[in-house]
């Protein structure tokens, strides 16, 4: 009987382990109960005052089927063809890790670091930020095909994602990914509607 109770003691030992770390625990607790009502359902996009937002399921649907909603045809039409194609592919690439590593990798001071320098594009009535987006990766990672754009978002803790334009895209011109030429207070006045 010891022999029994020494496998299972120690296997009831590890999820312990695995569930003290906060975002493990969300991420068993999501898979245990899939109909948590915690995800996003719509993007915001602010400038200043002003707001355009497109819903998940539409971008869900595009990334699918390459149906444009409305909505999603607003923002489509600021982008070149050769940057939808590069969008419609950001959406559709997906990166399959288990969630326990990517809560490692989340939790590393590599991975801090990525979430303190992305957690100000994203607009929150809290100081949870951070947490939200390490959430959100956690819990993305459980999608059939693993994280990619589309499973963060449904499973970021919040019902909308408000992403601060000008900061996000000052982040995005940091990182590199912005041309030279682009300006951003030009690129920020498509939020503004006409």
């Amino acid at each position: 009987m010891a022999t029994l109770q020494s496998p299972i003691i120690k296997y009831l030992c590890y999820l312990i382990s695995c569930t003290s770390n906060c975002s493990i625990f969300l991420a068993f607790i999501s898979i245990f109960h899939s109909s948590c009502s915690l995800a996003a359902e719509k993007i915001v996009f602010r400038y200043g005052l002003f707001e355009q937002s497109v819903t998940v399921r539409d971008i869900r649907q595009y990334a699918e089927t390459q149906q444009v909603s409305s909505d999603l045809a607003s923002f489509l039409r600021y982008l070149s063809q050769k940057q939808q194609q590069r969008l419609l592919k950001a959406l559709q690439t997906k990166i399959p890790l288990s969630i326990v590593a990517m809560d490692k990798l989340v939790n590393s001071e590599t991975g801090e670091r990525v979430l303190s320098f992305l957690a100000p594009a994203i607009a929150r009535p809290d100081d949870s930020g951070i947490q939200a987006l390490r959430s959100a990766m956690i819990l993305g990672t459980k999608a059939p095909q693993g994280l990619g754009i589309i499973s963060f978002l449904e499973a970021y803790p919040s019902d909308r994602i408000v992403v601060n334009l000008p900061i996000a895209l000052e982040m995005l011109n940091k990182a590199g990914l912005l041309n030279e030429d682009t300006n951003i207070n030009e690129t920020c006045k498509y939020i503004i509607p006409q």
